[in-house]
């Protein structure tokens, strides 16, 4: 069944409109992250992808 697999996609593209970090908690159980990397992975091409809104916060403060 195709419907669950889109579900999931759609819920991932608006949580990454509205909340960074909730859709970097979402998509690490969705896609199954197993590893530190894949979550620092995800971390990066999220900022390179998404403009970040002035009230959402960093995620990490890079130094």
């Amino acid at each position: 069944m195709r419907y669950p697999r889109v579900l999931g996609v759609k819920v991932m593209q608006h949580l990454e409109a509205i909340d960074h970090i909730s859709y970097v908690r979402y998509a690490s159980i969705y896609r199954e992250f197993q590893e530190l990397g894949e979550f620092i992975s995800e971390i990066n091409s999220l900022e390179t992808r998404v403009p970040r809104d002035v009230k959402q916060p960093e995620l990490f403060r890079k130094m």
